[in-house]
C-alpha cells in the first residue's frame, strides 16, 4: 500500500473492514487494531470452523479488484481458540500477543497465509 499512498491505502482498509462486516455472523466482533491489522473475534466457533471463515474472508479479500493496475492485496492471520476463558494464563495480552506472534509468522514464511495454534484446556 505505501507505493500508493495513504489515501489509496485508507480505501484498501475501507474495504477489507466492509468485507468483514459483511461476511461475519451475528455475535462476531471485528475491529481495527492497528496499522494495517485487524481482530475479529468469533463466538461459539472451534479452531476448525474459524480456520474456515477466516480462509473464507482471505479468499474474498484476495480477489477484490482495484482501479489501479497490478494491485494484490495479500492476508496474513494468526488463529487462537481458547478453551478456557478463566484460566489465569489467559487475558487479554496474552491472547493477543500469541495471535501477534503468529501473524508475523505467517508474513514471514511469505504472507497471504493463515498460522493456528489451540490453547491448552485447563
Amino acid at each position: 500500500m505505501n507505493c500508493f499512498g495513504h489515501l489509496f491505502g485508507d480505501k484498501v482498509l475501507k474495504k477489507i473492514a466492509g468485507i468483514f462486516k459483511e461476511n461475519l455472523r451475528e455475535g462476531d466482533y471485528v475491529g481495527r487494531y492497528g496499522g494495517e491489522e485487524f481482530i475479529i473475534i468469533l463466538s461459539k466457533t472451534n479452531l476448525e470452523q474459524g480456520y474456515k471463515i477466516i480462509s473464507r474472508l482471505k479468499d474474498k479479500v484476495n480477489a477484490m479488484n482495484w482501479e489501479k493496475e497490478n494491485v494484490r492485496i495479500s492476508f496474513s492471520a494468526g488463529i487462537m481458540e481458547i478453551g478456557n476463558a478463566h484460566s489465569k494464563d489467559c487475558n487479554e495480552d496474552s491472547i493477543i500477543k500469541v495471535i501477534d506472534i503468529l501473524l508475523y509468522k505467517a508474513k514471514s514464511k511469505g504472507k497471504n497465509r493463515i498460522e493456528m495454534i489451540r490453547e491448552k484446556k485447563n
